[in-house]
């Protein structure tokens, strides 16, 4: 599936300047009173796909899951849904 990076790149950088997600989609109406941990991981979700096998990404980088390039995921060969959650959220809650 083809997705534009020009579109992707303008949502990115309106979540570097401190935009929300629901800023960002115009989700200002939107219920569930999610954490922003949460929109984040939905919103990489939605643009990563998920894999639960390793795959090669464009450049030929060994990727797996939500686009985790780390070894400890990719020699595995393979990830779980929950896994990847985890892992995404964990990700996120880092930065």
């Amino acid at each position: 599936m083809y997705r534009d990076p020009s579109e992707f790149r303008e949502r990115f950088k309106a979540y570097k300047e401190g935009k929300s997600v629901r800023e960002i989609y115009g989700l200002s109406g939107y219920a569930g009173g999610k954490s922003t941990i949460e929109d984040t991981a939905d919103f990489l979700k939605q643009y990563e796909g998920f894999r639960d096998k390793t795959y090669l990404d464009g450049k030929g980088i060994p990727t797996i899951g939500y686009g985790f390039t780390d070894a400890k995921f990719v020699n595995k060969g393979r990830i779980t849904k929950a896994e990847a959650d985890a892992e995404l959220k964990r990700q996120i809650a880092f930065r």
